[in-house]
């Protein structure tokens, strides 16, 4: 095999390895799973608590889920009402009071980067 030629089959599968891999990057949908990118896909859900508070005093522990699992990252919980429903720690609540009359729904909320998950409490009047 001359030179020319050996350089010219070279030639051709260096650009034959490069098509490949161009044709790969692009048609294989690579799943964008960092959790600062708004377009990611991340399942989120908050479990474990209850649905209803009636008790005064009592702690509701929280914990937010997210698929895939992502950790190392800050979640900041919230609650519509802190009046009846205290922030007292990561993902954990208290309740505060109890209220008067009708039944109250209260929303707490996990903020994790850019996604919000979001359950709902009823606080049962006495």
């Amino acid at each position: 095999m001359s030179l020319t030629n050996h350089r010219s089959h070279r030639s051709t599968r260096i650009v034959a390895v490069l098509l490949l891999t161009l044709e790969a990057c692009v048609d294989a949908p690579f799943a964008r799973l960092n959790p600062a990118d708004a377009e990611a896909n991340i399942e989120m859900r908050i479990v474990g608590g209850l649905d209803t508070a009636r008790t005064v005093g009592q702690a509701i522990a929280f914990q937010l889920v997210t698929v895939p699992a992502v950790t190392g990252h800050i979640v900041n919980w919230s609650s519509s009402n802190e009046d009846l429903l205290g922030i007292d720690g990561d993902g954990v609540f208290l309740v505060k009071r109890l209220p008067t009359g009708a039944n109250v729904t209260v929303t707490i909320k996990a903020n994790f980067e850019t996604r919000e998950a979001v359950r709902t409490i009823v606080f049962k009047a006495p």
